[in-house]
């Protein structure tokens, strides 16, 4: 937490915290969009297939596989005297909480050092 805030105060904060809100409205207008894309016209005409969906649900999958043990352990390890109300609320809160604020600050920092420093990080 002291990284994210020594980032946020002592780097670009106006175009951080700018950048960070248009995503939530972008992700929040094109949320459904995003979600239920399978990429039904990959290998037709001049679409290119690129194997997203496919590639992405195998990695994710195993990503869920490899996380899932350990974070139930560590989970039910804090969570002596509370109800599985408050565990279940509270870590889809905090959680949430938490990923937005390392990827909008983090992500939004390196992408300004790069889009500065004419980095090819961004080329694909």
């Amino acid at each position: 937490m002291l990284l994210l805030a020594i980032v946020l105060l002592l780097g670009p904060t106006i175009f951080i915290l700018e950048t960070g809100l248009d995503s939530i409205g972008r992700m929040m207008s094109n949320f459904f969009v995003m979600a239920t894309w399978a990429e039904p016209f990959g290998g037709y005409g001049s679409f290119d297939d690129t194997h997203f969906p496919q590639d992405w649900t195998i990695f994710y999958w195993a990503w869920w596989l490899v996380f899932a043990p350990s974070m139930g352990l560590f989970v039910a390890r804090i969570s002596r005297g509370r109800t599985v109300k408050q565990m279940v609320a509270g870590s889809l809160f905090f959680g949430s909480c938490g990923c937005f604020l390392f990827f909008i600050i983090l992500g939004n920092y390196a992408y300004r050092c790069s889009f500065l420093a004419n980095s090819t990080l961004l080329v694909f």
